[in-house]
């Protein structure tokens, strides 16, 4: 019988995992500390003709203004997030992704392992960056 192991030769999105990546990132490169405060606008952000918005349910009302960067990872805060990769800006944030190995293989020699499908920015659309930062698309 043929078996796989799906942790390593099935690809997935990260989902909010993902913006400990986001935010570490924004941190290593100095263009933000922790208790910095990030103005959450209410939750939403129109980027590339699409909005993102924050779950209503995950931020207590009074969470809906400005976060600490600490509180959007906390409260993986969506709007927190893309509001930082924007920061980055797209090829920064690319470079720091793969400085996480993301889009490589782990070298652990399991059989069957793949390669996530990380595009390089010049085949990003406007909501790329958006949907990177938070773990999808």
């Amino acid at each position: 019988m043929d078996r796989k192991n799906r942790a390593v030769s099935w690809v997935y999105e990260p989902g909010s995992t993902f913006k400990s990546v986001t935010v570490s990132s924004v941190i290593d490169e100095k263009l933000a500390k922790p208790t910095d405060l990030i103005d959450c606008q209410m939750g939403e952000i129109r980027l590339g003709g699409r909005i993102i918005h924050d779950v209503r349910d995950i931020l207590p009302y009074e969470r809906k203004g400005p976060l600490t960067l600490a509180q959007v990872l906390m409260y993986s805060s969506d709007f927190g997030a893309v509001k930082m990769a924007l920061r980055l800006g797209e090829e920064r944030f690319y470079g720091r992704i793969l400085l996480y190995g993301f889009d490589a293989k782990t070298g652990v020699g399991l059989p069957g392992e793949e390669v996530g499908l990380l595009q390089p920015p010049r085949h990003w659309s406007g909501v790329s960056i958006g949907q990177l930062a938070i773990g999808q698309g």
